[in-house]
């Protein structure tokens, strides 16, 4: 019968239960069969073959959905004492599943620890929560001293056909009494890797173990002494008992976070792994400082532990005071970012206690809804424990526990079946009920933990892989051979690198030819243009050259006339501010550029936008060239600017004659102008090879960086580009400083065509500008007539104004453009073949056998000092020892994931679960605590 079909039962002692609806995490994609897929197929149902004396969920529970409400389900009555269906049968099916959770715990992989369930087992002081702990674990606990308040005991429960137990004492503090801020706890630091685990000792008989675990807290509040000698029966244990035979004696710490570890296996014992607190206390008991730190230790504990994601809290609350004044409970409400209360089962005890029935716990007993209180999403059990007075422990001391506690609500006024207003919750009570849903619900959390257990620790596998194969071990062999070996594969790949024969290669080539490429352009545009328009013409506009060579009517500019002054070489007047001046007349750049490149030129965002005479380009065409000096060709001549300066150059009795000075003024002062984008040229060659050059370092030594060999090398090599950068910067320097000092070239050629083609330009230009002259003195007879009159203005039409008077001012700047040009090919060419040379003759050659030389590898004893070179730092030894304890860890891990999927192959955890199909109530609707009436 199907999970749907199962019919509400019609009985007023009807016990809800969280049943949960099933919200794995999604798993991780690994190779090969793991548990996720048995989790999938169902094979690990926490209930499957797993009959209990009180029924429990067939589906994993989510408790962090805050969403929907619990389904419920409905146990049937338990009789009292063990049977062959009962509790040990559930331990010994779900035993494996909490070994395999201790044991993951036990290997300290702090990666997976948000994933590990853990029960926990909260209360204030005097709640009856170490009554509580006894009862489930069947083993009685220290009373009396007050020890077993002052530390952690984690209590594993197994079935067994023999009653044994071990103890042991879990390190994973180390106590540092130097230490009192940035931790958690002041005098502890928190350690890392594997648990530190003590043997303490075994014990057989029941009755001494109360003894044991009393010996084992004090051992961990004295963590400066040696701990077997708190063992009892050894040499050391009688020294330890005749210093506190007076009282007096104190340990050396209130307090540890340390944990006893207590390993029971029995013939009645549910399989359970789960930590009993220190209680809780708001004020201390006296105003001794060690009193005063255990309000404040036993707090942190308890919000540390409560926080875990995947902890099931077991809140103890006596029924003797309200259970609105548990401390603990308030505590549990305040840790809302951990949804604490959501995981939370509150168990409340001394129930003969009670003051009234008319008091809180009738909102909690309620049997509707509406009117309940304090309600938790696991809802509540009652426990019944022998008080103070209770016979001394015995072998049968927990059976006869059990059958006074179902005495107890058997003929109590408020639990018995005729009369008892809280009759209706009994199936909730007893120690039994609360040790059945404590293992299915471990079990169920521990399976739901696998699939994120398996995917985390596969992806820190393959980090830990990843991050050990960059820090290799130190070799033992002859290492003067590998250092070489290292070396020539450096070498190599400088030489790849220079000649393009790998992908590097390849594209640091495209890098060096787009910077060229953009060079030229950025020189090309720095073109000086000519305003074609003189003021003496009466015209509304001026039309100027600023473009490139093939700058057509169409796509020139008006501007309004300006008065355009500039200053000269000569010493003529301008508006815009000249460069310095040389001494002998020639346009220069700082002093520095005879010895250096000009100081660095920060890259600028154009102040003006593109303009005009760039507007075919886009800034990324320019890349690194994209500033302000794109600009300075613009209107950088004018007729009326040449006129003058023929003027001042003339020579008394030699009309029409042009002063060769005239032309050489304006071109050196435009070629003065390459100062700024050289620099950012050299610049950025130095910077890319520099960074390439890095590139290939850094990825022959991958394995190395953290060594001398890659340090040192690194340092020779930023020495040897430093001075390469040093020469070429004064070979471009030298290259410049020819260009600006004197017009020259003996590629007749290659100027006349250049100045031809820059007259065309220039007359195209001009003859715009007559144009607009001739149609102001000559409008159309129309005023409609088409706005393209201009271009119906003929060269015969043209005659009416005369010849042109700046025929040769025109003729001059044609002079100066095809001058500009045939230059700027020239040294474009020279500038970038000098890179090219140094690239492969000064840094290529240059590379070889320099690291050999710098490191002294020929030179007193080679060997030492390669094994010096490859020496690693003690950070990286340490982060090397960590990276091998965590993969350790994680093989570990592994280990016991398959030894789970081998032991759990052919268990009854994954067989039919029919047979408990009658202990579930299918009302998903019903929320929890809600009991039928």
């Amino acid at each position: 019968m199907s999970h749907g079909d199962i019919k509400r039962e019609s009985t007023h002692c009807g016990l809800p239960t969280p049943e949960a609806s099933v919200k794995a995490a999604s798993p991780l994609k690994v190779e090969g069969d793991d548990l996720r897929s048995d989790f999938r197929k169902g094979r690990f149902v926490p209930n499957g073959g797993l009959p209990g004396s009180v029924g429990t969920p067939q589906s994993p529970i989510d408790l962090d959905d805050d969403d929907e409400m619990v389904p419920q389900w409905k146990p049937v009555p338990t009789p009292s004492g063990p049977t062959a269906g009962s509790l040990e049968i559930l331990g010994r099916d779900v035993q494996k599943l909490v070994e395999f959770r201790d044991k993951l715990g036990n290997i300290g992989l702090k990666d997976i620890a948000p994933f590990l369930p853990e029960v926990v087992l909260v209360g204030d002081q005097s709640s009856g929560k170490s009554s509580l702990m006894s009862a489930i674990a069947e083993i009685h606990l220290p009373r009396g001293s007050g020890t077993c308040t002052r530390v952690v005991t984690n209590i594993k429960t197994g079935f067994s056909a023999e009653w044994t137990c071990e103890v042991s004492l879990q390190e994973s503090y180390a106590f540092d009494p130097t230490r009192r801020t940035k931790c958690d706890f002041p005098g502890w630091v928190e350690l890392d890797g594997p648990l530190g685990n003590k043997p303490f000792t075994v014990v057989h008989d029941v009755g001494q173990l109360e003894e044991v675990l009393q010996w084992a807290q004090i051992a961990l509040l004295n963590p400066t002494e040696e701990y077997t000698t708190f063992i009892p029966g050894t040499p050391g244990h009688q020294r330890q008992k005749d210093l506190r035979a007076d009282g007096r004696y104190k340990d050396l710490i209130a307090f540890s976070p340390n944990v006893i570890a207590v390993d029971i296996n029995g013939p009645r014992l549910p399989s359970l792994s789960f930590y009993d607190l220190p209680g809780l206390i708001q004020t201390p008991p006296t105003q001794e400082e060690r009193d005063k730190i255990l309000v404040v230790a036993f707090k942190k504990l308890t919000q540390k532990y409560i926080s875990h994601p995947k902890a099931l809290i077991i809140c103890a609350i006596s029924m003797s005071n309200d259970p609105g004044n548990s401390y603990t409970k308030r505590i549990i409400q305040e840790a809302k970012a951990s949804k604490a209360e959501d995981r939370c089962i509150g168990v409340l005890t001394m129930p003969d206690l009670v003051q009234n029935a008319n008091s809180d716990y009738t909102g909690i007993f309620h049997p509707d809804q509406k009117l309940r209180k304090f309600v938790l999403k696991h809802g509540y059990f009652v426990t019944k424990q022998p008080g103070p007075s209770a016979q001394p422990p015995s072998q049968h001391y927990h059976e006869h526990a059990r059958e006074v506690e179902d005495g107890f609500f058997a003929t109590n006024s408020y639990w018995e079946d005729t009369e008892g207003i809280w009759a209706h919750f009994k199936p909730r009570c007893g120690t039994q009920a609360i040790q059945s849903y404590l293992s299915a619900q471990f079990a169920r959390l521990i399976l739901e933990s696998i699939p994120n257990i398996e995917g985390k620790i596969h992806d820190e596998k393959r980090y830990v892989e990843s991050e050990l194969e960059k820090l290799p071990e130190n070799p033992s062999e002859t290492v003067s051979g590998i250092v070489r070996e290292i070396l020539n594969e450096f070498r190599d790949g400088i030489r790849d690198l220079i000649e393009g024969k790998t992908a590097q290669g390849r594209a640091f080539r495209i890098r060096r030819k787009t910077l060229n490429g953009q060079f030229s352009k950025a020189l090309d545009v720095m073109k000086p243009g000519c305003v074609c328009h003189h003021p003496s013409e009466d015209a509304p506009a001026v039309i100027f050259i600023d473009d490139s060579d093939n700058t057509s009517v169409a796509s020139l500019g008006f501007r309004t006339p300006q008065h355009l002054k500039r200053p000269l070489p000569n010493g003529t007047s301008s508006t815009r501010p000249n460069k310095q001046q040389r001494p002998d007349g020639a346009v220069s750049v700082k002093d520095e550029t005879l010895t250096g490149m000009p100081a660095p030129v920060t890259p600028v965002k154009l102040s003006n936008g593109f303009g005009l005479r760039l507007r075919k380009f886009t800034p990324e065409e320019f890349g690194p060239f994209c500033q302000d000096y794109l600009h300075s060709g613009n209107k950088a001549m004018s007729l009326s600017d040449i006129k003058s300066t023929i003027e001042e150059h003339a020579v008394d009795g030699k009309p029409g004659d042009i002063s060769p000075e005239v032309a050489e003024s304006f071109a050196l002062q435009s070629i003065n102008m390459w100062a700024q984008p050289l620099e950012t040229y050299l610049s950025q060659m130095s910077s890319t090879l520099k960074e390439e050059i890095q590139g290939v370092l850094r990825a022959t030594m991958e394995n190395y960086t953290d060594t001398d060999l890659y340090r040192s090398s690194k340092g020779f090599l930023e020495e040897f580009l430093e001075e390469q950068k040093r020469k070429q910067n004064e070979a471009a320097s030298q290259m410049y400083n020819i260009e600006h000092f004197s017009l020259f070239t003996l590629n007749e050629e290659a100027f006349l065509k250049n100045r031809q083609d820059a007259l065309e330009v220039l007359a195209k230009a001009r003859r715009a500008v007559r144009v607009k002259l001739y149609l102001k003195r000559h409008p159309p007879r129309n005023a409609h007539e088409p706005k393209d009159a201009a271009a119906k203005v003929t060269d015969e039409q043209l005659k009416d104004l005369g010849p042109d008077p700046f025929k040769s001012e025109l003729e001059v700047a044609a002079y100066i453009r095809g001058y500009y040009t045939t230059a700027r090919l020239r040294f474009i060419d020279a500038i970038c073949a000098s890179n090219n040379v140094s690239l492969h003759r000064d840094i290529l050659l240059g590379l070889k056998g320099l690291l050999v030389r710098k490191l002294e590898l020929d030179t007193g004893n080679g060997e030492e000092k390669c094994r010096a070179l490859l020496e690693r730092s003690r950070q990286v030894a340490e982060r090397r020892r960590v990276l091998l304890t965590k993969k350790a860890q994680i093989e570990n891990v592994i280990e016991v994931l398959n030894q789970l999927r081998k032991d759990t192959s052919n268990s009854s955890i994954t067989e039919n679960r029919s047979d408990t199909t009658t202990l579930y109530d299918d009302d998903g609707d019903t929320p929890m605590n809600q009991y039928d009436h």
